[in-house]
């Protein structure tokens, strides 16, 4: 059953299970509001559909294009982070059309569609896709998926820095500057691996170009409140990551951290929200 939680004084989480799509088709707008901070569907894949999943992904089967972050974080990609992409997009929509493909085949069923589906039922039927390249055969990935090895995590960032830089000059002129995400969870370590959610807001970046791929944002955490959540293995989190502080705390255990996640914003023409990875 539905319930809204409010956890530590500043965050409400909607927390539904995927049968109750219909009854929250305004929910994304509420978040956009402000009304809730984050969005739980719980069971968008059933536990018993990801161990295949998480097989397949640990043999690279399909190939996916592999990527890393940055070392120190010990996690890597499968496709094409856009924040750490060659600012000249060169190979990266030729390489966006293969993962496309991969993912497909990496799913019984086309993970593209279900994902954008349970998205676009949050948000009164608004459709959700791929952002659109510069040329009309061309699409941004969709999503990327991670893999945090032990001691693996992200540190403390707001999605909203990130159109500043130079791999979203064509974003910048086609989608709105507030950025949200989503996490799927594919699988969860015995220990660690919470997303942390602290009680900071970061605006709208200025939208003058910068080059850099670190975070800009340099806030003393040791003194904000904060929400842990350990997102369950097939459930998928939503939130407010543009404007709020987040980072993943580090993963503890052995198993590795296995996520599906995407960027998103609105069209400017305020008919889809653009999704990349």
């Amino acid at each position: 059953m539905s319930q809204v939680l409010e956890l530590n004084g500043f965050f409400r989480l909607l927390d539904i299970g995927i049968d109750e799509l219909d009854l929250h088709s305004q929910s994304f707008s509420a978040m956009r509001r402000g009304e809730f901070q984050g969005i739980l569907v719980r069971n968008v894949y059933p536990s018993e559909a990801l161990p295949p999943i998480i097989k397949k992904l640990e043999q690279h089967n399909p190939p996916f294009l592999k990527t890393w972050f940055p070392e120190a974080f010990n996690s890597w990609f499968y496709g094409q982070n856009l924040n750490l992409a060659d600012p000249e997009l060169g190979e990266y929509f030729e390489q966006a059309a293969l993962f496309h493909q991969h993912l497909e085949q990496l799913f019984p069923q086309s993970a593209l569609k279900h994902i954008t589906d349970v998205l676009s039922a949050l948000d009164n039927g608004r459709p959700f896709c791929p952002a659109p390249g510069p040329l009309p055969d061309q699409e941004y990935m969709f999503a990327t998926i991670r893999a945090h090895e032990q001691g693996g995590f992200i540190p403390p960032h707001c999605e909203n820095e990130y159109p500043r830089r130079r791999t979203y000059h064509h974003l910048r002129g086609i989608a709105d500057a507030h950025v949200y995400s989503y996490v799927l969870a594919l699988s969860l370590p015995e220990s660690g691996g919470a997303l942390e959610i602290f009680e900071h807001k970061m605006a709208i970046a200025n939208t003058a170009e910068t080059s850099t791929e670190q975070s800009e944002t340099e806030i003393d955490i040791d003194q904000l409140k904060s929400v842990k959540i350990r997102i369950p293995p097939g459930s998928l989190m939503l939130f407010d990551s543009g404007a709020y502080l987040h980072q993943l705390q580090p993963i503890v255990s052995p198993q590795r951290r296995w996520t599906i996640s995407s960027f998103m914003a609105m069209s400017k023409t305020e008919d889809k929200m653009y999704c990349w990875g």
